[in-house]
């Protein structure tokens, strides 16, 4: 019975935490990803899929543990689109590309921000019929997909979705509402927005972000909430792919038995990898956690996406290879393994002069726990 009891408590302890901002999910992007969009920039945050893969708008979001309401950001045509920022005690958390915010999200006083986000919709001349339109639409798609399983935003008459492109009639190029320390505390599990697809995005998602206190550096959230994953739907395959790699530039399949020649001081290493993932039909390529290369046993390269500085935002082709690197169709994105600059990422930079016969060693790690290593043979000509 006390066994029993121990493992309650340890369970009990586990799920009060922290949950995952959806629900009902899987992660479809991971943190320190290329992204193109815009202009070239790393992807700070997790992405979380929305109703078990389906791209839909108006899921639940909820915060991932207890916190301060910080801001609310809306811009549906900038990078990161609607926002909410909650404050907690050594970290903020962002959730991003939201189609609308909770009106459960209330003052000290008891009220609901709805007010002040129904005033903006009244100085920035939104248009309710807009909102109305979109938000039916909305609900029919669900209606037919999900039958009543599927629930939207509560209630229109009090908040209407703020988060999409249409209805603006004179809209500043970002609106951010600030709120006191302490004004709007937040609960874990507490609702405080609804998918969406505002921002720079393919289709509608949860991204998630963890950040410093001052807002200059952003960490790997799965490493911040490490057992996240396991909230997760679990993948059918998992595995970490290596399936190119190019020197000096040329392209070749993989083989541990070629020996590979170089020109120079030392060779430019390339590599087409990422971790292949699937949950149920849905198969993802993810970006790599951490990547480091040896030469006849010394550590000389090494990319680890523990973190990233605003200051690297977009220096993304630091570590990206910016000729072989393509996001049409799938996500090519090709790690080069040389110095190209100074950045944050690259924790372990000390190539110099390569030997004329070696062994480059490649450890490959993902977040998910998987290791591949492989062996190069090179030769100078």
């Amino acid at each position: 019975m006390i066994k029993k009891i121990l493992i309650f408590l340890l369970v009990s302890a586990l799920v009060l935490s922290y949950v995952p901002p959806v629900l009902r999910t899987w992660i479809n992007s991971t943190f320190g990803e290329l992204r193109l969009g815009f202009k070239p920039h790393f992807h700070m945050g997790v992405d979380f899929s929305t109703w078990e893969g389906n791209p839909r708008s108006g899921i639940k979001i909820v915060a991932v543990e207890d916190g301060e309401l910080e801001r609310i950001e809306i811009d549906p045509d900038d990078l990161y689109g609607c926002v909410v920022v909650i404050r907690h005690k050594d970290y903020k958390t962002v959730y991003a590309h939201l189609s609308g915010f909770s009106k459960d999200m209330k003052t000290s006083t008891g009220a609901g921000i709805s007010a002040i986000l129904r005033d903006l919709l009244a100085r920035y001349g939104v248009s309710e019929d807009v909102w109305k339109m979109k938000l039916e639409e909305m609900r029919k798609e669900a209606k037919r997909i999900y039958g009543n399983a599927y629930e939207p935003f509560m209630n229109e008459d009090e908040l209407y979705p703020l988060c999409f492109k249409e209805g603006w009639k004179g809209k500043p190029k970002k609106i951010t509402v600030e709120f006191p320390a302490g004004e709007v505390k937040i609960k874990q599990g507490q609702v405080i927005g609804y998918s969406g697809a505002s921002g720079n995005v393919q289709g509608p998602h949860c991204h998630f972000e963890v950040r410093s206190l001052d807002e200059e550096i952003s960490y790997d959230p799965l490493s911040v909430y490490p057992e996240m994953v396991r909230w997760i739907e679990r993948p059918v395959k998992n595995e970490i792919v290596l399936e190119k790699i190019a020197i000096d530039g040329k392209v070749y399949d993989y083989s541990k038995d070629e020996v590979y020649e170089f020109e120079g001081e030392y060779p430019r290493i390339s590599i087409l990898a990422y971790s292949d993932y699937s949950v149920k039909w849905y198969r993802y390529r993810l970006g790599l956690k951490r990547i480091s290369m040896s030469v006849n046993g010394r550590k000389v390269y090494e990319i680890d996406f523990g973190e990233i500085s605003r200051e690297d935002f977009y220096k993304a082709f630091y570590v990206y290879d910016e000729e072989l690197s393509s996001l049409k169709g799938k996500y090519e994105a090709w790690y080069d393994l040389f110095p190209k600059g100074k950045i944050g990422v690259v924790r372990v930079n000390e190539i110099s002069r390569f030997p004329d016969s070696s062994v480059v060693e490649i450890e490959l790690f993902d977040y998910f726990g998987n290791v591949k290593k492989v062996e190069l043979k090179l030769r100078r000509k």
